[in-house]
């Protein structure tokens, strides 16, 4: 053992709670170092002084009162937790996240559309004369096969058999 070791132990020893053994190494290594010596004098010096001081009483209902105390105190987790609440939930915060919902769902909307109407005029920068005019008339091409299935001039001799027949 070190010094350190019998430092910690010059209370025990002073108090008369160790074992014969211990009691006899501690004295034996107090007899040869100097400053353990000197730890258990002060240690000893601090008991004497303490043992002229006059015992304090406890008022009446000193236990009782402090347990009251203590019961009524806030446990510290319920005090952040008061504060999370006063801080970040008061009642201009709530629209205001409303708002910032608001704004993100429409720059999401509008960031869509913009991608898209971004790939719909590079599709038409690629496009020769031919498919430009096929995109502008997409509803005839749309409808092409019914177009074909058509006979104008029969729709047409019709139509002016409605028209004598309706004068």
């Amino acid at each position: 053992m070190n010094c350190l070791d019998y430092q910690k132990l010059i209370p025990l020893y002073l108090d008369g709670e160790l074992s014969a053994e211990d009691q006899q190494k501690i004295d034996y290594h107090l007899t040869h170092c100097s400053a353990c010596q000197k730890e258990a004098k002060a240690i000893q010096e601090i008991w004497e002084m303490l043992g002229e001081a006059p015992a304090i009483e406890p008022a009446p209902n000193y236990m009782a009162r402090f347990q009251d105390q203590l019961s009524r105190q806030t446990p510290l987790r319920r005090k952040i937790m008061d504060f999370i609440q006063r801080t970040w939930t008061p009642k201009h915060l709530v629209p205001a996240l409303a708002g910032a919902c608001a704004l993100l769902v429409v720059g999401i909307f509008s960031w869509q559309q913009y991608q898209v109407q971004q790939q719909t005029q590079q599709l038409l920068a690629g496009l020769n004369n031919g498919g430009l005019d096929m995109v502008q008339h997409l509803d005839l091409v749309e409808n092409f096969e019914i177009i074909q299935q058509m006979d104008f001039l029969e729709d047409f001799d019709l139509i002016e058999q409605l028209d004598t027949l309706k004068t």
